[in-house]
């Protein structure tokens, strides 16, 4: 910043020369007003050409943002020249430099030297349906975030530009998704992959440059004075997965265009919106339709598999495929673009065909999955010859996650596997034993060997990721810091998709879902990126308090890490947590939860701290039952029950937490004390799921 003496004796002489004295009026605006008197006046300019040459008094006031005429970052003897021509009615500095509205999130905001107001939207003559939703939601956001309505215009007319451009040449080689990003003098380009890149180009230039925040609950914008996008960026994101679809409760709101989609999720387990051209023809379905046989096959009911070496069954699946298909395509699905993927798969259930030829095709192939993907293939080579466009979905399940010794999925055929290894262990760890695991024998050591099988076989390799117990809301995976180095590892080794599902809304599901659809968004980031990611989260959901949260977070991890592998689709809570562990350091929990609601600052706030306390005080009252309730002394029995009865189940009905599915049970009727909570929530009995199906030694 250039500072003379010389400088400012020039400018006082000038100063005591001049005595007419000239009134600019009071601006809506704090550029140029350095002294924020509300008048724009010589004063001003003393003051910003005191500050520039380094003799500003103590007691002066310089506002630096209404001092910084030109939005250049710096403030220098150029903003002094334009606030005197403003002061002598040369230039309309309002018009040229300053619009400013203090009721708006962002006072100002210039873009490449120059104001938003002067700034148009261009795009094409003849625009996609995706391009000119998103341009029109920009148009809304910008209003929103700091009062200016910037046109949208077809033909260029001089005016600095947002250049909304579709890479139709592939010049830039973004695929289907990616988009460049980059700022030059009275220009910001957004040029996108065709369909959906510029939808995200836009999304994301909102969001990392403009302080659009899109958040769960609704779009929501961060408050500055002023923001500027600089000239000389260059932004690229081309994303490493194809198929990024996130179905946890609390995640996956409705809040498809301000949350789901800015979060780069191209897929929904029911929606069939993002298909729609709207949306760019994202993935759409795929959970609705993932046990499909049921439906595909007459014979099939939901409670039982088909006959993979039965020619009637295969002939009768290809016909209701190919009916389906022409079925949608008769609805006005676009093959190829609102319907790229249809489900051929394993229902839910063990129920396996174990005919002679199925069982000699698994032991030849030393894999059940041999006999599916004989017959999975089958229909896929038939729905090539009509829809080449159309890929053949199929999940590698139960016993099928065994890769095949011979048979490779044909070119038109994705594989979804379903891990199902150990959830305390994070993938290619070590860290799992090889030894039976109560009756499940499920670790990740045998796992990564099944999947790099899958690997190896196919280019088109999706995963299932459980992200937590389905069965016991209370007692949540204590797994929320694995995601990084899970999903690190699937897509280091192999995977170009993941569907993360989950369930339960009182714990941190929501948060899993959020950081599962950051990594899908970018698998490559750096762990102190993800750290970044978890802790802003935190601090929206649960507000000032939210250190103490992520204090918590690492307890529920050590906790989880106090026993050995386990499976959270199957185990007891105390097969999860360390059941000591949880006694021992109850207080210390509870203390992280009560600072935390002490800070927090609204109602939701608040009841986001409660309903997440209450996995904590039912694991810990059952940890201590025995020895506080049971066998302890009168005191120490008198505060077991003041705190089931008054925080456990008080919160548990006033919050509205859920404790689990249909299966074990809910709330109590009362909270009369009979037994401990593990029991009277409904999770006193053993799951009932361990697969007992014949089963390859091999």
């Amino acid at each position: 910043m250039k500072r003379t003496v010389t400088g400012i004796l020039l400018f006082i002489s000038l100063v005591l020369i001049l005595t007419v004295y000239v009134h600019a009026g009071t601006f809506q605006t704090d550029v140029g007003d350095v002294n924020a008197d509300g008048d724009i006046t010589l004063r001003d300019v003393l003051v910003i050409r005191k500050y520039v040459a380094g003799v500003l008094p103590e007691n002066d006031y310089i506002d630096m943002d209404a001092s910084d005429i030109d939005s250049d970052a710096s403030v220098s003897l150029k903003d002094v020249l334009l606030l005197r021509k403003s002061v002598a009615g040369i230039i309309d500095i309002q018009k040229e430099y300053g619009h400013t509205d203090n009721k708006r999130p962002v006072g100002r905001l210039t873009l490449c030297g120059k104001d938003i107001n002067r700034y148009k939207i261009l795009v094409p003559a003849e625009q996609s349906d995706c391009i000119k939703t998103f341009s029109s939601n920009m148009q809304i956001y910008l209003t929103s975030l700091c009062g200016v309505d910037v046109p949208i215009v077809t033909e260029e007319d001089g005016s600095p530009l947002i250049v909304i451009k579709p890479d139709v040449e592939d010049e830039y080689s973004l695929g289907k998704e990616g988009y460049v990003i980059k700022t030059e003098p009275d220009r910001v380009y957004i040029i996108g992959g065709v369909p959906r890149g510029c939808m995200y180009g836009i999304l994301d230039f909102l969001k990392n440059y403009c302080q659009v925040d899109f958040k769960s609950n609704g779009v929501g914008y961060n408050r500055w004075k002023r923001v500027t996008v600089e000239e000389g960026i260059y932004d690229c994101w081309i994303p490493a997965l194809e198929y990024r679809c996130v179905r946890v409760s609390g995640y996956n709101s409705g809040n498809l265009e301000g949350f789901l989609i800015p979060n780069k999720t191209n897929a929904l387990e029911s929606s069939t919106q993002l298909q729609s051209t709207r949306y760019g023809n994202a993935l759409g379905r795929t959970y609705a339709n993932a046990h499909s046989f049921a439906v595909l096959i007459e014979s099939c009911t939901d409670e039982d598999q088909p006959c993979f070496s039965d020619d009637e069954i295969l002939s009768e699946c290809i016909e209701n495929l190919l009916a389906l298909i022409e079925q949608r395509e008769a609805f006005g699905y676009v093959i190829g673009e609102e319907m790229n993927q249809i489900s051929c798969s394993l229902n839910d259930n063990t129920d396996f065909c174990l005919c002679a030829q199925c069982k000699a095709t698994y032991q030849k192939e030393e894999s059940m999955a041999g006999a599916l993907i004989k017959f999975v293939n089958s229909c896929a080579c038939r729905v090539k010859e009509e829809y080449p466009e159309i890929d053949l979905f199929t999940i590698a399940y139960y016993e099928f996650r065994i890769p095949p010794k011979t048979v490779c999925p044909a070119d038109n055929v994705i594989i979804c596997y379903c891990w199902n290894g150990c959830n305390n262990h994070t993938f290619g760890s070590g860290e799992c034993r090889d030894e039976a695991h109560y009756d499940i024998n499920y670790n990740n050591n045998k796992e990564e060997k099944y999947f790099l099988g899958w690997a190896e076989r196919t280019d088109k390799l999706y995963v299932w990721y459980y992200a937590t117990s389905f069965i016991y809301y209370m007692a949540p995976s204590p797994n929320v810091l694995n995601i990084y180095d899970d999903f690190r590892w699937l897509y280091d080794n192999g995977a170009i998709g993941i569907f993360t599902e989950g369930s339960g809304s009182n714990t941190f599901e929501d948060v899993k879902g959020y950081l599962a659809a950051k990594m899908e968004e970018n698998p490559m980031m750096c762990e102190e990126e993800f750290e970044d990611l978890l802790d802003g989260y935190l601090k929206n959901k649960y507000g000032a308090g939210w250190e103490y949260i992520r204090q918590y977070i690492d307890l529920q991890q050590e906790a989880g890490d106090q026993v050995w592998c386990f499976v959270n689709n199957y185990e007891m809570p105390f097969d999860t947590y360390g059941r000591q562990y949880m006694a021992e350091h109850y207080e210390e929990m509870e203390e992280l939860f009560d600072n935390a609601y002490a800070l927090a600052r609204s109602d939701a706030e608040r009841r986001a701290v409660r309903r997440t306390s209450l996995h904590m005080y039912f694991l810990c009252l059952s940890a201590r039952y025995e020895d506080y309730y049971v066998n302890g002394t009168a005191g120490q029995k008198e505060s077991w029950k003041n705190d089931y009865q008054n925080k456990l189940y008080k919160y548990t009905v006033q919050y509205g937490g859920s404790v689990g599915s249909s299966a074990v049970g809910s709330v109590p009727a009362t909270n009369a004390i009979t037994d401990s909570p593990m029991m009277r929530f409904g999770l006193e009995r053993k799951q009932q799921r361990i697969c007992e199906i014949w089963t390859l030694r091999i």
